[in-house]
C-alpha cells in the first residue's frame, strides 16, 4: 500500500537534499521532517563547510538559509555558480524581501521562501528541486 504523503515527493534514491544552515535548532528539525518523508539529508552548519565538502559526484539540490554567519545564501550561489557547480539552490529565510527574492531568483535559485516559518514552507520544494 502505497503512502500518498510520500508519493507526493519522490527523489531518486541517490537524491540528497543538502541543508546549510547555522541554526542547529533548524537544521535538525529539517533534517528530521525530510526523513521523515524518505528523503536523504546531509547536513551543514556553513556554506563553507559545504563549499570544502562538496564533490561531483552528489546529487540533489541544497536547501540554505539566507542569512548566515560568513558566506550567506546568496554569496553561495556566486561561489558554486564560480565552481561551475550546477545544483539547485532553494533559499530560505524568515527575513526576505522582494528585491532578495529577486535577486536569488535571477542568480539561478530553483526556489526562494521568505517569511513564517522557515521548516514548514521550504522542506516540501527541496525534493521537487533535488530532481531538477
Amino acid at each position: 500500500m502505497s503512502n500518498p504523503a510520500r508519493d507526493e515527493l519522490p527523489t531518486d534514491e541517490h537524491d540528497t537534499v543538502f541543508l546549510i544552515d547555522d541554526d542547529p535548532g533548524v537544521r535538525d528539525s529539517l533534517t528530521l521532517l525530510l526523513s521523515l518523508k524518505g528523503i536523504r539529508t546531509q547536513p551543514f552548519a556553513t556554506a563553507e563547510s559545504f563549499i570544502e565538502t562538496y564533490r561531483p559526484e552528489w546529487r540533489g539540490c541544497v536547501l540554505t538559509d539566507l542569512r548566515m554567519p560568513g558566506m550567506t545564501g546568496l554569496e553561495l550561489q556566486a561561489a558554486l555558480r564560480e565552481r561551475q557547480i550546477e545544483v539547485p539552490v532553494v533559499v530560505l529565510t524568515a527575513h526576505g524581501d522582494v528585491a532578495t527574492a529577486r535577486a536569488a531568483l535571477k542568480n539561478g535559485a530553483f526556489d526562494f521562501r521568505g517569511g513564517g516559518t522557515r521548516r514548514d514552507r521550504s522542506a516540501p520544494r527541496a525534493p521537487h528541486a533535488a530532481r531538477a
